[in-house]
Parts: C-alpha cells; sequence; structure tokens
C-alpha cells in the first residue's frame, strides 16, 4: 500500500508517484511492502539504490545511518505487539519516504493529520523526518504505558494468588526485550545523526534530534524501571510458590506424625506373643483403639497449639 502527500505551493495534497514531479515538488511518500517488486516504480522515480528498498522491508535488518549521493538512508525501529519492525527512511531535500513491511500506527496516524505534516513540509524535509519519529516515540510511550498496565495486573494476580505458572509471564519478557532493542537502537541512530552523520540534516534541526534522543532515553528509563517490576513480579512469584510448596509439606508432616503413634501401637499389639495385654478382657479389643484415638487427639492439640494446622 503506498501513501503519497504532496507539498506544492504552500498547499498540501494526495497524489500518486507517477503525477510527482522531483524537481519542484516536496513529497513524502509512505510504503507498506512484503517484497520489493512492490518498490520497483517508486526506485526508477527517485533513482534508489536496491539493497536499501532490500533493507527497508528485511525483518533482521539492523538500524544505521548511510548517505548516498541523493539521499540519506536511516533504518529505524519500531515497535509492535509482538516484535519490533525496521522502517527504512529515505531523507534527501525535497522528498522523505518511509518504507517497511507491515503498517505503522504511529505513521498512519500522522499521514491523517495534515496541520502536523504541513507544518513539517514548511521547515524542511529533515523537519518532517523529526515529526514522524517523534509520533513513532509516542506510540512507544503509549504502548509503555500499557505494559505497566498489565505489570500491574500480574502482580495483582500473584498478590491474589490467581497466576496458575510462571509461562503466562514470558510473553510480558519478551515484549520487554523488544522494546530494549527497539529503543537502544533508536538512540544510537539520533545520535549518529547529532554527531553529524547523514549530509541531509542540517544543523538548525539538530535540537529537535537532540528532543527525540532524550525522549527515546525517557523511554529506556521507564523500560529499566519496568524490567526491575517484571524481576520482583517473578520473584514474587517464586515465594509464592515456595509458601505453597511448604504448606503442603507441613500437611502431609502432620498427617504423617498423627498416624505414626497408631502404627506403632498397633505395631506392639500385634506382636506375637504368649501374652497379649488386656487379651482375655471382654473389651481388651477397644482398649487400644481408645489408647490410638486419644493419643492422635493429644498430638493434634499439639500441632495446633503450635500453629502448625
Amino acid at each position: 500500500m503506498i501513501n503519497c502527500v504532496k507539498y506544492a505551493d504552500k498547499s498540501l495534497g494526495k497524489s500518486s508517484v507517477k503525477n510527482i514531479n522531483v524537481l519542484r515538488d516536496l513529497v513524502w511518500i509512505d510504503v507498506s511492502a512484503k517484497d520489493k517488486k512492490e518498490l520497483k516504480e517508486i526506485q526508477k522515480k527517485f533513482n534508489l539504490n536496491e539493497k536499501d528498498l532490500e533493507d527497508s522491508i528485511d525483518i533482521r535488518e539492523v538500524t544505521r545511518v548511510h548517505d548516498r549521493i541523493n539521499y540519506s538512508f536511516v533504518v529505524l525501529r519500531s515497535t509492535s505487539k509482538k516484535n519490533y519492525i525496521p522502517v527504512g527512511v529515505f531523507v534527501s531535500k525535497r522528498f522523505l519516504i518511509t518504507i517497511h513491511m507491515k503498517d505503522i500506527p504511529a505513521i498512519n496516524s500522522l499521514l491523517k493529520n495534515n496541520i502536523e505534516i504541513k507544518d513539517g513540509f514548511s521547515k524542511g524535509i529533515d523537519f518532517l523526518f523529526c515529526k514522524v519519529v517523534s509520533e513513532m516515540n509516542k506510540k512507544t510511550e503509549e504502548d509503555i504505558e500499557k505494559f505497566d498496565d498489565e505489570l500491574d495486573e500480574f502482580e495483582n494476580k500473584i498478590i491474589n494468588s490467581k497466576l496458575e505458572k510462571v509461562d503466562d509471564i514470558s510473553p510480558l519478557k519478551r515484549k520487554l526485550n523488544y522494546y530494549k532493542k527497539a529503543l537502544s537502537s533508536n538512540k544510537e541512530v539520533m545520535q549518529k545523526l547529532l554527531s553529524g552523520n547523514g549530509k541531509f540534516f542540517s544543523e538548525k534541526n539538530y535540537s529537535n534530534l537532540n528532543y527525540l534522543n532524550i525522549e527515546i532515553m525517557q523511554s529506556e528509563t521507564a523500560i529499566e524501571f519496568q524490567r526491575e517490576k517484571l524481576t520482583g513480579i517473578l520473584e514474587m512469584h517464586m515465594i509464592g510458590v515456595s509458601n505453597k510448596l511448604n504448606d503442603i509439606m507441613r500437611v502431609f508432616t502432620v498427617v504423617a506424625a498423627l498416624f505414626l503413634l497408631p502404627t506403632v501401637i498397633t505395631g506392639i499389639w500385634g506382636m506375637n506373643f504368649a501374652e497379649i495385654p488386656f487379651f482375655g478382657f471382654k473389651y481388651g479389643f477397644y482398649i487400644p483403639i481408645v489408647i490410638i484415638i486419644i493419643s492422635m487427639l493429644l498430638l493434634y492439640l499439639y500441632f495446633k497449639r503450635k500453629k502448625l494446622v
């Protein structure tokens, strides 16, 4: 899917790739594509390197900044529910092209905001780039806040003993790692741009790049806090499991102890001696039964006094 926004004569409008005048128009093209065949038209129109296009839709692609003759190529990472998504960004004096495998909610949101896009175009393509990254940062911050709510929910489950197994926490750990990797990679890109990489980024825009870098660092701090929180939740869960196991073992111990005395008594009474106590007595059978019951009752009262039951 290709979204094309053209800025000409201080007016903003939708367009198509074939109607773009590369010498006159300022343009932002956003492409969601799964293979490079969908990118052929854009490649020819803007003279883009084929390898850069392939890297834009490679899920394993690392973030970086690379200058070509007619544009700067930047690879960023956008967070999603299950993984991070590489975003290839082509920046020149007259065009901004964003390419990714899947829809990016942050970019879709910005595409609907004509005021922000127009403001970006009026201040330069590199400033529009900052608008895109800022929107991605905001979406990541929202995801981090939702993630924090998920952690609170799991913490409440553990406190209320409703968490059935530790596997329920594994998706949260994976998601946390995705956020951390994406933020760390994007921070490296911002620092490279601030250090002078990217020839199509003007010095007057460095303050905006620095602000983006600060936003990412703030999100990293929040992620680090959540990592510690998740570690605490896991420890709390393991303590809860250990306490439950101790309770079970205590019950087994009490039950075993209660049956220990009856076993000893019946064992003694069952020995094959010539003279067995109360053997000839009419109610001799009931005497050891009474002794067993009394001994078990006394032992139970002892355990109860010691708060073992």
